[in-house]
């Protein structure tokens, strides 16, 4: 297999890989990994709630904003649950000290344009008091806004990210339902 840097940025390198039947592909290799993060909240009765999304700048997409998960990069010396914690307060003002109301989803390719995949928690902020955010500095997060909404409302979202990570989360919570389909 070949491989080859085709650009060397900040945060990403644009790579070409060639597989052993000489099929190439032209991609995006990230220089850290990465988590995605799902927050929720549950009713007195121990029922879903709301769940958690960043309307968030991104000039690539319509009307220059768009709804999306917690998303963001593993830190040197941080592994991928320390890092989802962190990204947690990040951008949403939540700090989910208690390790129980964690659930990792496993992992995600967002695109098969990516080389290399997404670490997915998801998290029970029920009961929680928000903090102000603190954001990673970038002007994207400056102007991002984090949000608590039902899932009748989420499941209309278009963003990949919201999608896959809504069926990982209740594909592990509700297997039961699952297994009859």
């Amino acid at each position: 297999m070949k491989n080859a840097i085709l650009y060397n940025g900040v945060w990403f390198n644009v790579i070409e890989k060639e597989a052993e039947n000489g099929a190439k592909m032209i991609g995006i290799k990230s220089h850290s990994d990465g988590v995605v993060v799902l927050p929720y909240t549950l009713t007195n009765l121990g029922e879903i709630d709301l769940f958690g999304v960043n309307y968030e700048c991104n000039p690539l997409r319509p009307n220059n904003f768009w709804y999306t998960c917690i998303t963001g990069g593993i830190e040197n010396n941080e592994d991928a649950f320390h890092a989802a914690k962190r990204e947690l307060l990040e951008e949403s003002g939540y700090n989910q000290q208690d390790h129980d109301k964690w659930q990792y989803l496993g992992s995600l390719f967002p695109s098969k344009l990516i080389d290399g995949d997404l670490s997915c928690f998801a998290v029970n902020i029920t009961d929680l008091k928000k903090s102000n955010k603190k954001g990673d500095g970038t002007k994207n997060e400056e102007h991002s806004k984090f949000e608590l909404i039902s899932l009748n409302k989420l499941i209309l979202k278009e963003d990949g990210y919201i999608l896959s990570m809504l069926m990982k989360f209740f594909v592990r919570n509700y297997s039961e339902i699952f297994r009859k389909i």
